[in-house]
């Protein structure tokens, strides 16, 4: 890659020079193509050392204590973050949803995996779908706004397609509160309407409604009618971190 590198730079100062009639001796052609060499061997000689892997080995756990893997959400909106340990041992009194955030040691993508009751530490133990829908969009309906927007449960920097995660109207409020800046009220839930548009990795088009939950399972997923209902808005938690 390096020499590769050098050369296409070389390449393009030499016929840039040549098109625009700028006379570059050789010796400063030289100078140029040495520079560019060193900058590339230097880049090379640091990926692969040694030292920098060492730092990383020794920031990863620093980083890693400084960070809270459980969100604890409630009307779409993140009401407070903590540790695992501290969640099982202090488990809220009230919650949407919990995310659990575990990072992929192998292509640094964290797992998003969501939780509707307080899991055990069994249920921490995760797997991810063998498949990946082609395409899905959501169009929403709420309080007189209308929105169609992608639907973009993986990229490379998390991936929401774990093994039981469903798309169901809690889900989708956070989602959108989270990724769009969209809000509407989980108190509220009969005024809210939307359709999810899918093509699926067999390529078979569905839709899914907000009176509809799809779940997540290891080959395939699984569509079931669910009932809308409003429920009373909770007290509040404390919102400081743990």
């Amino acid at each position: 890659m390096a020499i590769f590198n050098v050369v296409m730079y070389s390449a393009a100062i030499y016929f840039g020079a040549k098109y625009f009639n700028i006379d570059i001796s050789d010796y400063l052609l030289q100078f140029m193509y040495n520079c560019m060499f060193a900058f590339s061997c230097a880049q090379i000689m640091i990926q692969n050392s040694p030292l920098i892997k060492r730092l990383e080995d020794i920031i990863k756990p620093i980083q890693d204590q400084l960070t809270n893997e459980i969100e604890v959400i409630s009307n779409n909106s993140v009401i407070y973050t903590t540790k695992t340990r501290n969640f099982l041992e202090h488990p809220p009194t009230y919650f949407d949803l919990v995310i659990y955030s575990a990072e992929n040691e192998k292509s640094r993508c964290i797992n998003k995996v969501v939780f509707y009751e307080i899991p055990t530490v069994v249920q921490f133990s995760y797997q991810r779908c063998n498949y990946r829908f082609i395409q899905a969009t959501i169009q929403i309906s709420y309080m007189g706004m209308e929105n169609k927007l992608k639907l973009d449960l993986e990229n490379d920097r998390r991936t929401y397609y774990i093994v039981n995660n469903k798309l169901n109207p809690t889900f989708i409020g956070y989602y959108l509160n989270k990724y769009h800046d969209i809000f509407y009220n989980m108190y509220e839930l009969d005024k809210i309407h939307y359709k999810i548009f899918i093509i699926d990795h067999n390529v078979n088009q569905i839709e899914v409604t907000e009176l509809q939950e799809l779940i997540f399972g290891e080959n395939d997923y699984t569509i079931q009618e669910m009932e809308l209902v409003s429920e009373p808005e909770p007290e509040s938690e404390p919102t400081t971190d743990s």
